[in-house]
């Protein structure tokens, strides 16, 4: 077993590789990525063709599961009982990398009920190694501040600034 120094250095290593390339063949291991909202997506369209099994199989083969943003979208009760069989499917095969920006303790939201809130968590939680960022989000990183200083810039703002009146307010 590595340290875990080490496991955070490959986790991040094989995280850069697979966004930068859009796809990871490293050593012949697969690697399927969604986001939570793809994933609702990709259910409700396998569903719908009678394809479900196609869609689990592609999942279920990839050697790493990386399932962004959990949290984001709740689930219809019959998206969340597929996301259950799935998460409880590949807890013995593979690895999932899961990202969420939400607290653990709110993550019981996601699902219709409880029970199966508690089952889906307790499939992501087995034999995992736990690692939380704290800190600012780099998404968020100077939007806010360019959010505001493209307000200052529009005309709604200019109304109120003396030295942009016109003779109609001033």
């Amino acid at each position: 077993m590595a340290p875990l120094s080490r496991r955070v250095r490959i986790e991040i290593e094989l995280l850069s590789r697979f966004f930068v390339n859009r796809t990871f063949d490293h050593q012949g291991h697969k690697v399927y990525w969604t986001s939570a909202k793809k994933l609702q997506a990709d259910i409700f369209e396998a569903r719908a063709k009678n394809n479900l099994d196609i869609l689990f199989k592609k999942i279920l083969s990839a050697k790493l599961w990386i399932y962004d943003d959990f949290g984001v979208v709740s689930y219809p009760r019959e998206i969340a009982e597929e996301v259950f069989d799935l998460l409880d499917r590949r807890k013995h095969s593979s690895a999932m990398i899961l990202t969420s920006n939400r607290e653990v303790k709110e993550w019981c939201q996601v699902f219709p009920d409880a029970v199966l809130a508690n089952a889906a968590i307790d499939r992501m939680f087995e034999h995992a190694i736990v690692h939380v960022f704290k800190g600012k989000s780099y998404r968020l990183k100077g939007k806010i501040v360019e959010k505001c200083r493209s307000l200052l810039r529009s005309d709604i703002f200019s109304l109120n600034d003396p030295s942009q009146t016109t003779p109609e307010h001033g």
